[in-house]
């Protein structure tokens, strides 16, 4: 995650919370949100080029290529706001809040790539260890509901996170709604319990992943099949070998950004505030690593599923007549 944490002291026309702020112990190209933007921006016109070519595939979609598309959709939406967050950062301090808003809807976003990555494992083990009830099970509404709770709970519990430190901050009860972003702690607290929901989320998804896989290279390797079946399981294979190069992008991308939310609490705790340049640098390095999980996903399944390749070539390539 781009770390939620004061990064230097307030500077006039600026506000100090939001990530690239002006810091003597960080080079300037670095420290400069334009780097984020930059990022940013090449993620959104990425994503939008795929969402094009994954709304010109094969029709009817398959619950499959549904959750693909919502893979799509989450990095799209993250990346545009970050391009937000990022660029309010230059509003004068009176704006603030808005800022501010923006910065928190942008980190609860980040839950959303996982959450994607993890219907796709859910999805793959139902195909591969149910694959005579994969039709009953895995229904069309039902993954809408999955995609609907996907959406809404993240945010609900972004909001539940305010709340509660709010409550918990002030004995005159709720703190107001502007002033709640300056309450001391918030940052770390806040970005504690969004690591820890992580690892648990990314231990969790990757255990099915594995016994997954494990299932599948166990059907491609075996020649009891007949062609038609082992043509099939090989297909199989490939998917789950692609899902697993998506869930590992946000494993590998991710999990030094939660790390650093450990030692941010860490340093906290014992009274630094995270403030070493150590952890800086990590913080930085850790926001990049998040965008380039988003700029990599189009690549992966844009080149290893037919389908997608397919719906590239109807959308930009000329049909023969």
């Amino acid at each position: 995650m781009v770390f939620k944490q004061k990064m230097c002291e307030e500077i006039p026309g600026t506000n100090s919370s939001v990530l690239g702020c002006q810091n003597q112990t960080l080079p300037p190209f670095l420290v400069s949100p334009d780097v984020f933007i930059t990022v940013a921006t090449i993620g959104v016109f990425e994503n939008l080029i795929s969402l094009v070519a994954l709304a010109h595939m094969k029709r009817p979609l398959s619950m499959f290529n549904i959750l693909v598309i919502n893979i799509a959709v989450t990095d799209l939406v993250m990346d545009l706001l970050a391009l937000v967050a990022y660029s309010l950062k230059y509003l004068p301090v009176s704006k603030a809040c808005i800022m501010e808003l923006f910065y928190d809807l942008f980190f609860c976003s980040m839950f959303y790539p996982l959450l994607a990555t993890a219907g796709l494992v859910v999805n793959q083990y139902y195909a591969v260890f149910k694959p005579l009830k994969y039709q009953i099970i895995v229904r069309r509404r039902r993954v809408y509901v999955y995609l609907f709770l996907m959406w809404i709970c993240p945010i609900s519990f972004e909001i539940l996170l305010h709340v509660i430190f709010s409550a918990a901050s002030s004995n005159d009860g709720m703190v107001p709604f502007c002033q709640i972003f300056e309450l001391p702690g918030l940052t770390i607290f806040d970005s504690a319990v969004h690591a820890a929901v992580v690892l648990f989320a990314s231990l969790l998804v990757s255990a099915i992943y594995i016994k997954v896989y494990r299932e599948t290279r166990k059907k491609a390797r075996s020649v009891a099949f007949i062609l038609h079946v082992r043509q099939k399981t090989d297909t199989q294979y490939k998917v789950t070998v692609t899902i697993g190069l998506l869930l590992g992008t946000v494993i590998l991308f991710w999990l030094p950004g939660a790390a650093c939310n450990v030692m941010s609490l860490y340093y906290y705790v014992i009274g630094q505030d995270g403030e070493t340049i150590e952890l800086k640098w990590a913080m930085y390095i850790g926001g990049l690593l998040h965008f380039a999980n988003s700029l990599l996903n189009p690549l992966i399944y844009g080149i290893r599923l037919r389908s997608v390749r397919k719906g590239y070539k109807n959308a930009f390539c000329c049909k023969k007549k």
